[in-house]
């Protein structure tokens, strides 16, 4: 696949179109963005098994055969080539940096990446039929992300290979990928994070309102408290339900309702043994209370998503631009 190649792609290939028939060469004009390229080429693709890579040798055409020979066997649907520790050092001190924090934020937002080490690879392969053009719908260059959470492979390998240097031509990575990137993740993830900081705000104001009418009611302060409390994660958990992770299967509602209570209690107390610890050592209790809001909150919701509501999401495709 080629998307007006300046580097006498289209002719070097042509010289073995010719002399092997069964090689295909697709030259795309005006096409945008690694996944619309892999989108638009997979129709093309009549082989029981599928292998996406760069063209550039620094995903070496080697390693096919080693990672052929393990999907050929039958015991996995897709075979991700993952770069080697000691090979990192050819994506350069910001890239690998960089790499590190997306692959961070893709398993804090993804649960179907969680599994993989490197779910930015752009270099795998997969069974014929597992992967459609349909689970494939951004520009971006990290198809593997909408494949994992898209096409939900049941059967998921790793390889690991030696990321070679590049010897021409340069990186598309830039801050607009970057920004498509985090695009990308938001879409993939439903925007899940944000709708659960959504809800825990709303559950801060149900608290306040609860406890000033509970307080007037009763004047009991500690019975006001604990009602108001129980009446936030009432109130967060059924818009969590119903909003929040409303695409992922899980237990029954009851089952739910109960472990959503444990994990808040868990939160609160994650929040409140850090704020306690910092202040003991001298932070400022503000500031010390907002490092405890931030860790409860993420202790919060990947119990949340892990526990509560754990499960797949159910797939829903993102629209194609073609």
């Amino acid at each position: 696949m080629s998307d007006e190649s300046t580097d006498n792609t289209f002719s070097k290939v042509m010289d073995v179109v010719n002399l092997h028939p069964n090689v295909t060469l697709i030259e795309r004009v005006g096409g945008e963005g690694i996944s619309s390229a892999i989108r638009y080429a997979l129709p093309y693709c009549h082989g029981d098994f599928i292998a996406i890579m760069d063209a550039d040798l620094q995903h070496s055409p080697e390693v096919l055969t080693g990672m052929f020979k393990i999907i050929q066997g039958g015991e996995t649907d897709l075979i991700v080539g993952t770069i080697e520790r000691n090979s990192l050092s050819a994506l350069g001190i910001i890239r690998k940096f960089i790499s590190s924090g997306a692959t961070w934020l893709a398993h804090l937002m993804l649960p179907e990446t969680r599994e993989i080490t490197d779910p930015m690879s752009g270099f795998f392969m997969f069974r014929e039929g597992v992967v459609g053009k349909e689970h494939i719908g951004s520009n971006t260059f990290k198809v593997l992300l909408e494949v994992l959470v898209n096409a939900q492979p049941k059967r998921i390998s790793e390889y690991p290979f030696t990321f070679g240097k590049r010897n021409g031509g340069f990186s598309k990575f830039g801050f607009k990928e970057m920004r498509h990137y985090i695009d990308l993740l938001l879409i993939l993830s439903d925007y899940r994070v944000f709708k659960f900081i959504t809800v825990g705000l709303t559950g801060v104001l149900v608290n306040e309102i609860a406890l000033y009418v509970l307080h007037g009611l009763t004047g009991i302060l500690a019975l006001s408290s604990v009602l108001s409390v129980e009446a936030s994660i009432l109130t967060n958990f059924a818009l969590n339900n119903t909003w929040t992770f409303s695409k992922m299967k899980s237990t029954s509602l009851i089952k739910r309702l109960f472990s959503y209570n444990a994990v808040a209690l868990g939160g609160l107390i994650v929040n409140t043994v850090v704020l306690l610890t910092l202040a003991f050592y001298g932070i400022p209790y503000l500031i010390a209370n907002l490092l405890g809001i931030t860790l409860g909150f993420t202790v919060n919701y990947f119990a949340s998503e892990s526990f509560v509501w754990k499960g797949t999401q159910i797939k829903g495709v993102m629209g194609t631009k073609e």
